[in-house]
């Protein structure tokens, strides 16, 4: 193992000895990718950890989320144009925001 392997391995052992966890490493093939969905979701209600429909986290001013992790679920296959599409629509929505914002 070299680098980032390596490390990861001793990591992933320390944190197995230290709290019991079952972990594992995930190699994806070449031409796979790895997204997470669902950890800050859009919300209508300010619920704590949950985003506004414009990408901002509620409880926030300017922190504006443009990933998948905004999303419930994420789709059986390819949501790369997807997750484009939306970080530049929040992207977009926040700049006009912040543009009001100094006018």
């Amino acid at each position: 193992m070299a680098g980032g392997a390596e490390w990861s391995a001793r990591w992933c052992g320390t944190w197995r000895a230290s709290a019991g966890l079952p972990i594992r490493i995930i190699r994806p093939a070449h031409g796979a990718s790895l997204h997470y969905a669902g950890t800050l979701p859009c919300s209508e209600d300010a619920d704590p950890l949950t985003t506004a429909l414009d990408g901002r986290l509620h409880g926030s001013e300017r922190v504006y989320v443009a990933d998948a992790s905004t999303w419930r679920y994420l789709p059986a296959k390819g949501p790369t144009l997807t997750l484009m599409a939306n970080a530049y629509r929040v992207g977009s929505n926040a700049a006009s925001t912040l543009r009001e914002e100094r006018a």
